[in-house]
């Protein structure tokens, strides 16, 4: 008797440990002995901040798809700063050194969070209720009477943009140094993306509201890049780092995979999504598939796809009615132009050929504006400065901008604008016939992006992109 019970203890034991083996297999939370260890440090980007409930951030969907065993140590809000000091606690410590791949978010909340708080005042000021209104908006309406007036505010956000630069990148650079005493993980950081590039439809704005726009978009560029994302690149060029270009992947898609438009610069889930994606692919690890969901929840899904299907099968019986009806009507034309007893008939002809005469006479008036600018442009440029340049030193920078703004602020008083005649062509360097704050900004603009090396060619071939 002893004996069978020593037998069925053995079996039971050896049926617990299957089991426990099958459930393992079937339940994708259970992380194996042997799976990858990620830690996680860095912003409000890797702790998910921002996102409803029910979506996932980067970090989640890593854990949904692979085996690893993930330790997040992101915080909510934390700048550079923040992220230095949290690595000295002994617990992120133990963790790091025992990692098989650290996950690092840096640079956010410093360059952000001055320019929303400064778009913060702006929006309240004036009312605005999303952040792309102060771009598409009719000003009037909200207190601003021109569109000059807007540059100025933008160029005051640009301004904000800049004002954390040098403290950040040295306490990125710090974060770096730090990190790279744990030899035996793979560091993989994200690049800085830059959440103002683009609000949607951006193509419909106005050269000036463009400007304005650029005013804010382009600092934001220079920063995250010459503070960040080129030293990134560096450090992965000599082997030191991997880098995830979340920047490129978000670049003129910031009102889609950010929420912008509310003054929060954090990922949308879709955002995370995509993250995620670059995340592992960096890291080189296996993407599993996500489970199907509950039996339940499939039948409901597949119920209401059939109720869609039936609506689409009424939409395309109409649409063949209609198919039916246009032919019916296109075959009585072809008959009546053919025996030419149908009035209609002949004003068929006479409307298309109206329409024909429009087109031809609207490109011939195109065509003759391009040739006469051309024209003039050239003559004149043989007697004046260089574009933008109005005290001729082959120089594009803030000494020709403050000579404009002198220029407009006399013209405003009423005053000769006090510019060599040689200078009038070079002060208008948007051609709209105006010497104003307008052209100042183009110039500032230029200055700023030539010595970031953003753009390394002449100021007239800079004008040529605006």
């Amino acid at each position: 008797m002893k004996k069978y019970l020593q037998y069925v203890s053995v079996f039971t034991a050896i049926c617990f440990t299957l089991s426990g083996l099958l459930i393992q297999q079937k339940n994708p939370s259970v992380k194996a002995e042997d799976a990858p260890k990620i830690v996680v440090v860095g912003d409000s980007i890797s702790s998910g901040e921002g996102l409803a409930e029910g979506e996932k951030s980067y970090v989640d969907w890593v854990d949904a798809y692979t085996d690893a065993e993930i330790s997040n140590f992101a915080q909510d809000n934390y700048t550079t700063g923040d992220i230095l000091e949290s690595l000295e606690n002994p617990e992120i410590q133990q963790a790091l050194s025992e990692a098989d791949f650290i996950f690092v978010t840096a640079g956010m909340e410093d360059v952000m969070n001055p320019f929303f708080g400064k778009a913060q005042e702006y929006m309240e000021q004036f009312g605005f209720e999303q952040f792309s209104d102060v771009f598409y908006a009719e000003l009037a309406d909200y207190g601003i009477y021109s569109e000059d007036e807007l540059l100025i505010y933008s160029n005051q956000l640009g301004a904000a943009v800049r004002s954390n630069q040098q403290t950040a990148a040295e306490n990125f650079n710090a974060i770096v140094e730090n990190l790279s005493q744990y030899q035996q993980a793979k560091i993989i950081y994200q690049t800085v993306y830059n959440a103002t590039d683009t609000i949607e439809n951006y193509s419909s704005l106005s050269a000036k509201r463009q400007l304005a726009y650029s005013s804010v978009c382009n600092p934001v560029n220079s920063v995250v890049n010459n503070c960040f994302n080129n030293y990134l690149y560096e450090l992965e060029e000599n082997g030191m780092c991997l880098v995830a270009d979340v920047y490129t992947a978000f670049k003129g898609y910031a009102y889609q995979y950010t929420n912008l438009n509310f003054l929060d610069a954090n990922p949308t889930a879709e955002g995370h999504a995509l993250i995620a994606d670059l995340m592992i692919e960096k890291a080189g690890l296996e993407k599993h598939d996500i489970p199907e969901p509950p039996t339940e929840t499939t039948t409901e899904t597949t119920t209401s796809t059939t109720l869609e299907t039936t609506t689409t099968t009424e939409t395309t019986t109409t649409t063949e009615t209609t198919t039916t009806s246009t032919t019916t009507e296109t075959t009585t034309t072809t008959e009546t132009t053919t025996t030419s007893t149908t009035p209609e008939t002949i004003t068929t002809p006479e409307t298309t050929s109206t329409s024909s005469t429009t087109t031809t006479t609207s490109t011939t008036t195109s065509t003759t504006s391009t040739t006469e600018t051309t024209s003039e442009t050239t003559s004149t440029t043989v007697e004046t400065f260089p574009l933008g340049d109005l005290n001729n030193d082959q120089k594009v920078n803030a000494v020709d901008a403050a000579l404009v703004l002198q220029a407009a602020a006399n013209i405003g008083a009423g005053l000769p604008n006090g510019l060599l005649s040689e200078a009038e062509f070079s002060a208008d360097v948007n051609q709209d016939k105006k010497i104003n704050a307008s052209d100042a900004a183009f110039i500032l603009q230029y200055a700023a992006e030539n010595g970031a090396g953003n753009f390394q060619d002449s100021f007239e071939k800079y004008m040529q992109t605006q």
